[in-house]
């Protein structure tokens, strides 16, 4: 698979999560007696806290125990510094999310979610020392506009809750990301940099969670059923998501992968109407549109200019060897 796929898949199911958790949560009661069970006293830090124990467990499997504790050895503490502050942002950028879709639509939280691959192209390029187009500047303003129209206009001026949670985390989301490219660029193993953040992520939603909410809140844990629904839900949309994502990272310039990310989660807002009934309203349609026109006009062929950005060198080198091989190589490292 390459990279730029690996950016577009990634980005697309990572939009399906808040689809996928509105779903069990609202139709829990039509799924059956067991399942209703399990799911009606769900709260996210449950699902937060599942999640990310499922995701970290399969990784240690797909990995190896052994292999996972030699590189964590070789690891030097400024790699390790980096990989527990992405597992911070992360942990709270699911929190945000999921805190957020309390008092928010599915559908505004996947448009207003297209600001975060901007963020990170645009923080990224300050970061890393790459160069942004005229043309791509102009698609992101776009895509900008787009998400605070439908932040501002469906709300009458005022700025939800939820959406203000959503919107927070597209800065998070795009500070995670920096951190964890440069984590990756500093030979971190990529399954090693989410089994990390997923148990780190894990330990701090039951610490905080408990003290503030009280350890009652975690009965559901004790159901089976909870955690076959919630390994399906990490296998999908955390592992492979993740994986992808900053396995793309190594070969990709921020600017190529906010490019690359920002139609992916469109695919998210049609489930959203599919799957859940969420019917869009007259701002959300309006501020998709210019998204769309804005994730149109970053994607189109543009002439970059000179840069000697070493990321950018290195994506030349394997957009030429996606050329003499077209169907692409294993996704795995």
């Amino acid at each position: 698979m390459s990279p730029q796929l690996e950016v577009l898949v990634s980005r697309s199911m990572a939009s399906m999560r808040p689809v996928v958790i509105s779903l069990f949560v609202i139709n829990a009661m039509a799924l059956g007696p067991g399942v209703a069970h399990v799911l009606v006293p769900w709260n996210p830090w449950n699902a937060l806290l599942a999640g990310n124990l499922c995701a970290a467990a399969l990784l240690l499997v797909w990995h190896q125990p052994r292999l996972m504790l030699q590189q964590a050895r070789q690891t030097s503490w400024r790699s390790w510094l980096l990989i527990l502050v992405d597992a911070a942002l992360a942990s709270s950028l699911s929190a945000l999310i999921f805190v957020g879709l309390e008092s928010t639509s599915a559908s505004n939280a996947i448009l207003i979610g297209r600001l975060a691959p901007v963020l990170y192209a645009l923080l990224g390029a300050v970061f890393f020392r790459s160069r942004v187009s005229a043309q791509e500047w102009f698609g992101y303003g776009f895509i900008i506009v787009g998400v605070m129209g439908i932040v501002l206009i469906g709300n009458h001026e005022v700025i939800r809750r939820g959406d203000l949670l959503i919107l927070v985390s597209t800065f998070v989301f795009a500070i995670s990301s920096i951190i964890g490219k440069a984590a990756v660029k500093d030979a971190v193993d990529v399954e090693l940099l989410l089994f990390a953040r997923n148990v780190v992520s894990s330990l701090l939603f039951f610490g905080v969670a408990g003290s503030l909410l009280g350890f009652q809140q975690f009965e559901p844990l004790s159901h089976a059923l909870f955690w076959l629904i919630m390994l399906l839900y990490a296998a999908l949309l955390i592992v492979v998501s993740q994986y992808l994502w900053y396995h793309s990272s190594r070969s990709l310039s921020t600017i190529s992968m906010g490019r690359w990310a920002a139609p992916g989660p469109l695919i998210g807002l049609l489930a959203a109407f599919l799957v859940t009934g969420d019917r869009p309203s007259a701002a959300q349609l309006l501020g998709a549109a210019v998204i769309v026109l804005g994730v149109t006009i970053t994607t189109l062929k543009t002439t970059r200019p000179e840069s000697s950005s070493h990321d950018e060198a290195l994506e030349k080198k394997v957009t030429l060897a996606d050329s003499h091989h077209p169907i692409g190589g294993c996704a795995c490292s």
